[in-house]
This record gives C-alpha cells, sequence and structure tokens, in this order.
C-alpha cells in the first residue's frame, strides 16, 4: 500500500487491489505510480466530485492526470487515469499561480 497526504492533510491510500484496477482499465498509467500519488499531494486543482469525491488534476505534457479520491479520516484513491480534456466542475482548490 502507498500513501499520499491531501491539500487537507488527510493521509490517501493507495491499495494494491485499486493500482491492479486502475491499471487493468487504464493499462497508461502502469509506469505512473508516483505521479499519482504526486498528483495527490502536489495538485495543480481540485474539483468537486458529483458523489463527494474529490478530483486530483495535474497536466502532464499535453494531458492531464486525473486522481479521484475520497479525502477523509481514511481517504483512498479510487481511479486515475490520463484525459486531453477536463470536464467543467465547481473547483475546491488550485494552486497559486
Amino acid at each position: 500500500m502507498k500513501e499520499a497526504p491531501s491539500y487537507k492533510g488527510n493521509i490517501i491510500r493507495l491499495t494494491e487491489e485499486r493500482w491492479i484496477h486502475i491499471t487493468s482499465s487504464h493499462p497508461e498509467m502502469a509506469f505512473l505510480l508516483e505521479e499519482v500519488l504526486d498528483t495527490i499531494s502536489n495538485p495543480e486543482i481540485i474539483f468537486k466530485g458529483d458523489f463527494g469525491e474529490y478530483i486530483s488534476v495535474k497536466k502532464i505534457n499535453d494531458k492531464y492526470l486525473v486522481v479521484p479520491y475520497k479525502d477523509e479520516k481514511d481517504g483512498f484513491i479510487i481511479t486515475a487515469y490520463i484525459t486531453k480534456k477536463l470536464r467543467e466542475r465547481e473547483v475546491i482548490w488550485e494552486a497559486k499561480k
């Protein structure tokens, strides 16, 4: 199990089961484990999800690494994926530019 602190200071877990799920659904993520954890601890922006989750985002080259997670006392990563376009959502937090 891997962990990263969220912007709120909670420890967010990435279990082996979740990592297997992520990499089997999104094979392009196989070599991005450290980037996924870094997106939790050092995001560029965090959006509000539709079901109470937080969506941490970091730009990588011309794409975005998106990591939805639950930010609570026993927080956990839900999934992670790469996309070219972000959906319009409510911004919860944004890094200072």
